[in-house]
């Protein structure tokens, strides 16, 4: 993504997966077409998990408990990632932690309702391992303060037991 960034002319960014599409052809049409966003630094719209799971995304403080704004459903404007970019120590999570800064900052941004993309559901951060919730709950410590290290590690801890506890079986 920060390769990307660094080579990117336009005023706005957009990030997709490999597994990812627009919602249409007419997608960015509808979005851009005789609007002016000059005081907007994040458009966002919602996704779909492989047509049929809709998602609501939000910029609020429900970020601090789960990843209520992917990439997919987001447009930034480059001005940015002038100053920071994508951190690479978080591996799968590096766009939440960043929108969880833009959140802090608390960043000019309009919410459409409009759905942006449809997203597959195989990516790596579908994968629900562990390693996914020690980063989730490293982001959350690295942009808060250090009297919620504890809250966040049983807050991690029971959202991955939870999802182990109520993993569907692999159908053979």
């Amino acid at each position: 993504m920060n390769k990307g960034i660094d080579l990117a002319h336009g005023e706005w960014l957009y990030f997709m997966g490999a597994d990812d599409k627009l919602f249409s052809n007419l997608t960015l049409f509808s979005i851009f077409y005789s609007k002016n966003f000059d005081d907007v630094k994040l458009i966002i719209g919602n996704v779909t998990y492989d047509g049929n799971q809709n998602f609501n995304s939000s910029f609020s403080s429900k970020l601090w408990i789960k990843n209520t704004l992917h990439h997919q459903s987001v447009f930034y404007k480059k001005i940015l990632f002038k100053t920071r970019k994508y951190d690479t120590s978080f591996k799968v999570l590096s766009d939440y932690h960043f929108n969880l800064y833009l959140y802090n900052k608390k960043i000019n941004h309009i919410k459409i309702n409009e759905t942006i993309a449809i997203c597959g559901a195989e990516g790596i951060s579908k994968n629900y391992d562990w390693n996914l919730y020690r980063e989730d709950i490293r982001l959350k410590i690295k942009n808060s303060n250090t009297l919620f290290i504890i809250f966040f590690w049983i807050l991690g801890m029971s959202k991955y037991l939870f999802r182990k506890l109520n993993k569907k079986p692999a159908s053979k």
